[in-house]
């Protein structure tokens, strides 16, 4: 099992508060949050399995040495 978690930060440059939806997504699974910032702050932005079930990956794929495997990646996508 693999425990996917993300960590970033949202800054609203704007002088009023904002209202935002944080969209993590790879592979399938899909996990959002909606988070109020006030003017001219950052907060931080956190997606762990804690939180989100989902987010424990089982039989994952894996990354590979040279001549060991394959290379999996997976595509991963940050929207708001």
């Amino acid at each position: 099992v693999a425990m996917v978690s993300l960590r970033t930060k949202l800054v609203n440059n704007s002088a009023l508060a904002q209202e935002a939806t944080v969209q993590f997504s790879f592979e399938g699974v899909s996990v959002t949050q909606k988070l109020a910032v006030q003017a001219g702050e950052t907060v931080p932005v956190v997606f762990t399995p804690q939180q989100f079930p989902q987010l424990l990956v089982k039989n994952p794929q894996l990354w590979w040495p040279n001549g060991y495997g394959l290379p999996n990646l997976y595509h991963a996508t940050i929207k708001k």
